[in-house]
């Protein structure tokens, strides 16, 4: 799932469809089906009546939704309405009333979040250590493919705060990556900084 101020990234994806989430200004997610033959019944996400207040001030009210494996959801809104913060509740980062789960097993969903500002996700020393961390058993083929492409390889040993916007968002996402989070990645304005 991805936030995106410009809607124009957006238009390259065939088969997007629009779902008005509600709210003030109003959220949309646009979802489409990734994989060949649609998304599975499988694994679904589901989001009932969610309530996030930030400082008193209600953010996210009764929002309720349904996303499939397989699908790309891109959440659409002007600056205020919630994607943010929409986000940061499925990654399990803001405190909420409501239901998160998946249908098939009744679990919270494991996701994967890229940070709309990458300098709040990385610290470590080195591009290496950064992906690495916390990662106690290392498929070290995945991570020489992600290296790859992303492009990253002439970077691995040096500071992550040293490197450009778009560098530093490509390591994030690695980080996300390497732990090949189970119900998906979500991806706060991932078109910000790269060229």
């Amino acid at each position: 799932m991805l936030l995106e101020h410009r809607e124009a990234y957006l238009r390259c994806v065939p088969g997007l469809r629009v779902a008005n989430l509600a709210g003030d200004p109003p959220l949309e997610v646009r979802a489409h089906a990734w994989e060949q033959g649609g998304p599975s019944p499988l694994q679904t996400l589901v989001v009932e009546r969610l309530d996030v207040v930030r400082g008193g001030k209600p953010i996210l009210k009764e929002l309720s939704f349904q996303l499939c494996s397989g699908q790309i959801a891109a959440l659409v809104g002007p600056n205020g309405a919630g994607k943010t913060t929409l986000f940061r509740a499925l990654a399990g980062f803001q405190p909420y009333q409501g239901q998160v789960f998946l249908a098939n097993s009744g679990e919270k969903p494991r996701f994967g979040m890229v940070f709309q500002n990458p300098d709040v996700q990385l610290f470590n020393a080195t591009v290496h250590d950064e992906i690495l961390y916390q990662v106690s058993q290392p498929d070290i083929d995945w991570y020489r493919w992600l290296l790859a492409m992303l492009d990253l390889e002439r970077y691995e040993q040096t500071p992550p705060l040293l490197l450009s916007e778009g560098e530093k968002r490509r390591v994030a996402l690695a980080t996300v990556l390497m732990r090949r989070p189970g119900c998906g990645i979500l991806l706060d304005e991932p078109a910000l900084g790269l060229d």
